[in-house]
Order: C-alpha cells, then sequence, then structure tokens
C-alpha cells in the first residue's frame, strides 16, 4: 500500500463522533466501543454540531493559532483562562488577555446553545 497524503487534515473529537454515528450500522466492536468513550467522557463532544464548530472557527480565524492548537481547543473547549494558556504555546508572549477571554466568550457562547 503507498501513502499518497500524508496527514492532510487533522479531525476534531467531534468530526470523528460525527462519523462514527453514521457509520455505527456495522456494529463494529471499535466503532461502538469509541461512540460510548465519547459519550462517557467527552460528553461536550457529543452536543458540539457542525454549526457551532464553524462559530467557533470564524473567532480563531481572528488569531495566529497553529492547526495543533485550534484541534486541541475543538477537543478541549476550554472555559478559563488557564486552560487556554496550557494550550497555546508561548501564550504570553503571542496574545494579550483580552484576546484569550475573546476565544473563551465564543467557547462559553456556544456550549451554552442549545
Amino acid at each position: 500500500m503507498k501513502i499518497l497524503h500524508d496527514r492532510v487534515v487533522f479531525l476534531s473529537d467531534a468530526e470523528v463522533y460525527d462519523h462514527l454515528k453514521y457509520v455505527s450500522k456495522t456494529k463494529c466492536s471499535v466503532v461502538y466501543e469509541t461512540q460510548m468513550f465519547f459519550e462517557k467522557c467527552n460528553i461536550e463532544v457529543t452536543r458540539l454540531s457542525k454549526e457551532k464548530i464553524l462559530r467557533i472557527n470564524e473567532t480563531l480565524k481572528a488569531f495566529n493559532l497553529t492547526p495543533a492548537e485550534k484541534l486541541q481547543i475543538f477537543n478541549m473547549l476550554p472555559t478559563s483562562m488557564v486552560e487556554l494558556i496550557c494550550i497555546i504555546e508561548e501564550c504570553e508572549e503571542r496574545f494579550q488577555p483580552n484576546d484569550l477571554q475573546e476565544i473563551i466568550d465564543a467557547i462559553t457562547e456556544v456550549k451554552n446553545v442549545e
């Protein structure tokens, strides 16, 4: 087998969960166990729709974040400054506190919308 494109894009937990819901009709043990993991351990992912991801992404576009940092933000959905500082490398040098608060506010707003 030949690999044509190595890691073209990263998938967030929400995208993986959404895909597993689509293929869950196969009743594969790995698919089922992964779905159960998301539902028990990462409840926020099960509530994150494509629209919510797009809304968060629109806010994140304004900031110079790496793809890995964006992915971690989508997967962890930080709601405190401490969590966000742990995700973003060299955070204090790259961003002002009000920038970080804007990211946190966007995530909190999306999480609170049902």
